[in-house]
C-alpha cells in the first residue's frame, strides 16, 4: 500500500491511496492513516491527472505549449461548428427544393394545404 499526490493543476492535488491489489481510493489530506504514513518517513508518489502536466525531476511541470494547443483546439472546434452549420443550411435548402419539386411547397416555401 502506498499514497500518491495526483496533481490536477500545477498547485492542486488530491491524495490517492493505492492498495496492494491495484485498486485505489481518494482520501483526505487529513486522513490519520495518511498522516501516519507520512510521519513514518514515506514519500507520496507524484502523478498527474492533466494532459498538460508532467513530473520532471520530482517537480510538476506545465506544458509550455498549453495555451497554443488550447487555442488551436478551440479554432478547430469553431471551424467544425461552422462546417456543421453550413451542412445543415445546405441540407435545408436541398429539402426545400425537393419538397417544391414534389409539389408539397408553394413558390414561397410554404406548405400547400
Amino acid at each position: 500500500m502506498y499514497y500518491a499526490h495526483q496533481y490536477l493543476s500545477e498547485n492542486t492535488f488530491q491524495v490517492a491511496k493505492y492498495f496492494d491489489d491495484g485498486s485505489s481510493q481518494n482520501v483526505s489530506p487529513d486522513d490519520p492513516n495518511y498522516r501516519q504514513w507520512i510521519a513514518a518517513g514515506n514519500t507520496p508518489k507524484l502523478e498527474t491527472r492533466s494532459r498538460f502536466l508532467s513530473i520532471v525531476d520530482g517537480k510538476v511541470i506545465v506544458d509550455p505549449n498549453k495555451q497554443s494547443i488550447l487555442a488551436k483546439e478551440e479554432a478547430e472546434r469553431s471551424d467544425n461548428q461552422t462546417t456543421e452549420s453550413l451542412i445543415q443550411s445546405k441540407m435545408r435548402e436541398l429539402a426545400i427544393t425537393a419538397l417544391k419539386a414534389e409539389g408539397k411547397l408553394d413558390k414561397d416555401g410554404k406548405a400547400k394545404k
